[in-house]
């Protein structure tokens, strides 16, 4: 009768174990990205854009086109912020400005005009239904 062989049980080795962990945590180290994402500063509409004073916000409307209108009057995307500043100067009864996004609008036309807005010092900027 053949008696079984004993199985002869060796450690195993965890030292490439850990180089491979290792390994690991270096390459998703290197390979995320650590930079902190710009942000908006947005308030909503009728918060602190019309206090005791006596100034009034530009009303500025993004629509689904394209276009944008600024106190009613057809303006170009690209010069929305310096628009708005330029009125805002104009006219010292006006401060701040109300964004209404209209539906269907494209959500990187309002991050731009959001930061058109911010760059022209139009502040503070409110979101409007």
């Amino acid at each position: 009768m053949l008696e079984p062989i004993a199985t002869i049980r060796r450690p195993l080795p965890i030292t490439p174990l850990i180089d491979v962990v290792f390994l690991l945590l270096m390459f998703f180290m290197l390979a995320a990205s650590f930079q902190k994402e710009g942000e908006l500063q947005v308030q909503s509409a009728g918060s602190q854009l019309e206090q005791a004073t006596d100034t009034k916000p530009l009303f500025i409307r993004l629509h689904a086109d394209g276009s944008t209108d600024v106190n009613g009057q057809t303006v170009p995307a690209k010069e929305l912020g310096r628009e708005a500043a330029n009125l805002i100067s104009a006219n010292d009864k006006l401060a701040g400005a109300v964004v209404q996004v209209r539906q269907g609008t494209n959500t990187q036309l309002v991050v731009q005009s959001l930061m058109q807005l911010r760059r022209a010092r139009v502040e503070p900027v409110a979101l409007a239904r």
